[in-house]
């Protein structure tokens, strides 16, 4: 849980770039022209930089070079992670194929002017081997679900029934140093608004709320993208009022980390007889 001494939490955005977004649902077109995925992707970052946004970008297809460059030179710079999914990251997966798996994409990511310190989730609730992350230098894990369609505006941690007085599932720090962050809500279509405002009164209590943007479908669609873009500016206004923060999973990790309790100091000498 963030500090309590503000009052004023963050807003932690998310945005997941998988490959098979653009076929998770065939009889929805991008746009009524067939606009590439990457075109919609672009539109997002384009907004994020109008608004002074910053976001974690996660990505699991890092061949995709225009993106990618243009993620890099974005302004107000973008966090950039590893998009991770059950075949590769879940517990189940060897420890050996799991390794090699990470730092293929790490090495892609390098390759491509990259630093990564990041790895999100997807169609798995945990990581298996944090050891291997913190050798890696990843100092923030963005938990899955099980189903990532499953979690709507309606579904945890927002739900009134299920956001105790105190909030949602807190970040918490795992062994070897890593971060572990709660996956957090989806900012889909006409219910965009609402998971805003759920999540802002979270973060009006000081803590960290995260919202996640998935799929290039949404982007593509004239009512969708219109919600989003609204959304996304009254998140900006509340940033702008101060009333919460708004970031990156990289810049909550900062903060986190800032916050945490120092131990005291003790003298080595021996008190004045």
């Amino acid at each position: 849980m963030l500090s309590k001494s503000t009052n004023v939490g963050m807003l932690v955005l998310s945005v997941d770039v998988a490959a098979e977004s653009a076929s998770a649902s065939s009889s929805i077109s991008l746009s009524s022209d067939e606009q590439p995925r990457a075109a919609a992707w672009t539109r997002l970052l384009e907004l994020f930089e109008s608004l002074n946004l910053s976001a974690t970008w996660a990505i699991d297809d890092w061949t995709s070079q225009g993106l990618i460059e243009r993620l890099r030179d974005a302004t107000p710079p973008q966090d950039m992670a590893i998009l991770a999914d059950a075949s590769w990251a879940s517990p189940e997966v060897p420890r050996r194929r799991f390794g090699n798996e990470l730092s293929q994409r790490l090495g892609q990511a390098r390759t491509a002017g990259c630093t990564i310190r990041t790895i999100a989730l997807r169609g798995t609730r945990e990581v298996g081997q944090p050891d291997l992350l913190a050798k890696h230098g990843i100092v923030a894990i963005r938990n899955g679900s099980e189903n990532t369609r499953a979690r709507r505006w309606l579904s945890w941690p927002f739900d009134v029934r299920a956001t105790r007085v105190s909030g949602g599932p807190s970040p918490r720090m795992v062994r070897y140093g890593v971060w572990e962050l709660p996956r957090g809500t989806v900012l889909e279509g006409r219910h965009a608004r609402k998971t805003l405002e759920r999540a802002a009164a979270v973060a009006a209590r000081g803590e960290l709320a995260p919202l996640v943007i998935e799929g290039a479908n949404q982007l593509g669609q004239p009512r969708s993208w219109k919600q989003l873009q609204q959304t996304l500016r009254r998140a900006e206004q509340l940033r702008n009022s101060e009333r919460l923060h708004l970031g990156s999973i990289a810049e909550a990790v900062e903060r986190l980390c800032s916050q945490q309790p120092r131990p005291h100091a003790r003298s080595i000498l021996r008190p004045a007889a």
